[in-house]
């Protein structure tokens, strides 16, 4: 049986391009840039809306002494709409935060070009008191939008240091006017930051859950069980997880005994192990695959960002593995194919090829000496198409293409 969800999740039979993250690209098309007439106030200097020190001063060397404002460039030929506004990815541009020691990545940031008011009510958003200056992000109290084992501790939301440098991204150099900035947040996966005359989505980051806190969980009702997940695409692996366990280990499971950091624990029938334990990534692992191979087997055609067209088939042949079969200890519980394009790839190419692979994905049991079992969602890429890319602005290890 396929497992799908509304959100997050390609249509069955699509390529899977979640391991991939998108590199800066450059293009000699029109562009847009933002926010030209950001404060041109240097660090160190006050006003009466701004309060910055010496560890606000950017990294000039870095930042070729720009705000990353000036240097953030949109992505305008693709307007794609989120929960009802109508929002540009970047294209490129440098997404360093002004302080130099952290930052925020480019992909977590959106332009709302349009659709703000939509937004705010299709999601049900509330605005949250921002601090007048930055000094006052070290005392922020973390927001809590979902609690989820996709994050590391345990919830997604906002918190002091990582707003600061969305702030700073936005208002560029020197301080920020609390008149023109409003923060608001809903149930997805972003809240809306509006300084001036511009809005923005941004992603939400790993919190930590507090142990006293009185948030209201989403509760999915799987195999008898009430399970706390905000995340729908964790939440739609939940099942195929605990039957694989079940199916392949002999396994009863019994309950969910609780959500701690970025995993899922169940209770077993058996009394040699404590618990079962399994992470929210990889049961977004397992939700994205299908256990039927004709899903993504046939014809294919992949357009790439650069404008090239690739197709050709995937056939049963390429997928040498049925659902159940053992490897090595692991059990095979499904199948995606996915694309990788090294021009877009934080992964190193040697061979500078556009690949098609078949993922299979098996299930793999690691006990532990402390009573409990974690149990692993891992993939085997095998490449089943190559092709050389027409755009050649790509040099792997200074080996550019011909």
């Amino acid at each position: 049986m396929s497992q799908n969800t509304a959100n997050e999740q390609a249509e069955l039979g699509a390529f899977d391009t979640e391991s991939t993250e998108t590199e800066d690209t450059e293009s000699d098309e029109p562009v847009v840039t933002h926010n030209e007439t950001a404060n041109s106030n240097t660090a160190g200097e006050s006003t009466p809306e701004s309060d910055c020190d010496s560890s606000s001063e950017p990294d000039e060397e870095s930042l070729s002494q720009k705000d990353l404002s000036e240097v953030t460039v949109w992505d305008t030929d693709n307007i794609v709409t989120v929960d009802g506004a109508s929002i540009l990815h970047p294209r490129s541009g440098d997404f360093r935060s002004l302080t130099g020691s952290t930052g925020i990545s480019k992909h977590r940031v959106k332009l709302v070009i349009d659709g703000v008011d939509a937004y705010l009510q299709e999601n049900d958003c509330r605005q949250i008191d921002v601090p007048k200056y930055y000094s006052g992000f070290d005392d922020f109290e973390p927001v809590i939008t979902k609690r989820t084992a996709a994050s590391n501790d345990g919830a997604l939301g906002i918190h002091g240091p990582d707003l600061e440098n969305v702030i700073r991204y936005i208002a560029g150099k020197g301080g920020f006017s609390h008149g023109n900035l409003s923060v608001f947040v809903g149930a997805q996966h972003h809240y809306l930051v509006t300084y001036e005359n511009e809005s923005f989505l941004v992603y939400v980051d790993d919190v930590s859950y507090p142990a006293d806190s009185d948030f209201n969980a989403t509760s999915r009702h799987v195999n008898g069980f009430d399970i706390p997940e905000d995340d729908d695409l964790v939440a739609a692996g939940l099942k195929p997880f605990i039957e694989a366990v079940e199916t392949h280990h002999d396994m009863t499971v019994t309950g969910h005994d609780e959500l701690v950091g970025s995993s899922h624990r169940f209770t077993v029938a058996d009394d040699d192990i404590t618990y079962i334990q399994v992470r929210g990534t990889h049961l977004k692992r397992i939700a994205r695959s299908t256990q039927v191979k004709s899903d993504i087997t046939g014809e294919f055609e992949y357009e790439t960002e650069f404008g090239e067209v690739y197709s050709g088939e995937i056939t049963e042949d390429d997928i040498e593995s049925e659902i159940g079969d053992e490897q090595r200890g692991r059990h095979v519980v499904g199948y995606t194919k996915s694309v990788e394009d090294p021009r877009t790839s934080s992964r190193a190419s040697m061979s500078g090829r556009v690949k098609v692979s078949v993922n299979t994905y098996q299930l793999l049991k690691r006990d532990t000496d402390t009573g409990y079992v974690r149990f692993e969602i891992r993939s085997r890429a095998d490449t089943v198409a190559r092709f050389k890319p027409e755009e050649k602005d790509y040099d792997p290890i200074n080996d550019p293409l011909e």
